[in-house]
């Protein structure tokens, strides 16, 4: 499992977002400074996230983001698992069906899918307010 930029750079906003909550929408353009992120990947980050309906949105002058639920909602798998196409060590696991005319003699698949298995739950146990307290 390799996390993209696009992965990482979503749990630094999101954490951006918690750490600066004070109720009010925060502009792209505080974040991107905050973060080192340019506006244009913070755009489709934060795209992402919103469509995925992580975030409160507003728009004009006073516009920007905010978190829509508190830090110890979100989950770390739930926030990867919509910006990556997927966090499967290999690439069998991510199918339900077989995936290879060898899968059904394949002494390794099971390997694979335990894996996968437990990095999805690790991933969901712990919360941006888990990293944000160090707490991981």
């Amino acid at each position: 499992m390799i996390v993209s930029s696009r992965g990482r750079y979503a749990l630094r906003v999101m954490i951006d977002l918690a750490q600066h909550n004070d109720g009010e929408l925060i502009s792209l353009k505080d974040i991107a400074e905050r973060q080192g992120i340019s506006m244009k990947y913070l755009e489709l980050i934060v795209g992402t996230l919103n469509k995925g309906g992580m975030l409160i949105s507003g728009r004009g002058k006073k516009g920007g983001y905010r978190l829509k639920y508190r830090p110890e909602e979100y989950s770390i798998g739930s926030i990867l698992k919509l910006t990556e196409k997927t966090l499967a060590p290999v690439s069998c696991p991510e199918l339900e069906k077989e995936c290879c005319e060898r899968a059904g003699q394949c002494i390794t698949l099971p390997l694979w899918k335990k894996l996968d298995e437990m990095i999805g739950q690790y991933l969901d146990k712990v919360t941006l307010k888990d990293l944000m307290d160090g707490n991981i």
